[in-house]
C-alpha cells in the first residue's frame, strides 16, 4: 500500500513527498475518480435504456396482437349469450330428474335432510372454483385484481341466483314440476336485494362489510329453516 502511494505522489523518485507533489498527486487522484464514476453513471444509463426499450417494444407488440384481433361486435356477444343461455336451459332440462334422484338417495343414505344437501352442500362443492380463484386474485393486493374479484364476484351471484333461477322456473313451468321452494326463492331474493342495496351506495367496502355477507348466508338458512319446518309454508 506505500509502495503504491509513493509510485503515484513521488514523481521525482528521490523517496520523499514534497507539498506539490502531494497537492498534484491527489488533484489526479480526484479527476481519476471522477472519470471513473462517470463512465459508471453511462455505463448504467445505456443499461437502463436498452432495458426500458426492450419493455417498450414488447408492449408494442402486444398492442399490435391485440389491434390485430377483431373485437366481437355486440349483436355476436348477444347471439353468443342467448345460445349459451339456450344449452344451459336444455342442460337443465335433461339433468333435473337425475340429479335430484341422486340428492333424495343421497339424502335417504346419509340420514341428512335434502335441504341441507341442496342448500348447504351442493353450492359448496359447485361455487368452489369461484371461491379459490377470487381469493387467489384477492390476495395480489393489486386494484385490477381485486376489480376482477369484485366482477367475477358479482357475476356469479347475478347468474346463480337470478339468471339461473329464471332457467329452473321455465324447467319447472313447461315440465310440470312439484314446486315446494317458495320459501327458499324468498330468502334468495331478500339476500339479494340487500347485497345490492350495500352495493350500489358504496365504492369503497370496508372489511366489516365482508363479516354482514358472511353473516347472510347461515341467517338465510335459518328463515328457509322456520319457514319450512315452523311455519310450514312449501
Amino acid at each position: 500500500m506505500v509502495e503504491h502511494f509513493m509510485q503515484e505522489y513521488d514523481t521525482d523518485q528521490n523517496n520523499q513527498i514534497t507539498v506539490e507533489e502531494f497537492l498534484n498527486g491527489t488533484e489526479k487522484w480526484c479527476k481519476d475518480l471522477k472519470l471513473h464514476s462517470e463512465s459508471n453513471i453511462v455505463e448504467k444509463r445505456d443499461e437502463a435504456e436498452e432495458y426500458l426499450n426492450d419493455l417498450i417494444s414488447l408492449e408494442q407488440e402486444e398492442e399490435e396482437e391485440a389491434e390485430g384481433e377483431n373485437p366481437p361486435t355486440k349483436s355476436q356477444i348477444i347471439r353468443k349469450a342467448i345460445f349459451l343461455l339456450i344449452i344451459g336451459t336444455v342442460l337443465a332440462a335433461v339433468f333435473a330428474d337425475p340429479l335430484v334422484d341422486a340428492v333424495n338417495d343421497f339424502s335417504t343414505a346419509s340420514y341428512i335432510p335434502s335441504f341441507f344437501i341442496s342448500f348447504v352442500l351442493l353450492p359448496f362443492a359447485s361455487n368452489s372454483n369461484e371461491a379459490v380463484s377470487s381469493i387467489l386474485f384477492a390476495a395480489r393486493k393489486k386494484k385490477k385484481n381485486m376489480s376482477l374479484t369484485y366482477s367475477q364476484i358479482y357475476g356469479g351471484v347475478t347468474m346463480n341466483n337470478t339468471m339461473g333461477l329464471r332457467i329452473f322456473l321455465a324447467v319447472v313451468y313447461f315440465r310440470g314440476l312439484v314446486w315446494d321452494f317458495s320459501s327458499e326463492v324468498v330468502i334468495v331474493c331478500l339476500v339479494v336485494i340487500v347485497m345490492g342495496l350495500l352495493a350500489s351506495f358504496r365504492r369503497i367496502f370496508p372489511t366489516w362489510m365482508a363479516g354482514i355477507a358472511f353473516i347472510l348466508y347461515p341467517i338465510s338458512l335459518g328463515l328457509v329453516a322456520i319457514l319450512d319446518y315452523v311455519v310450514g309454508w312449501e
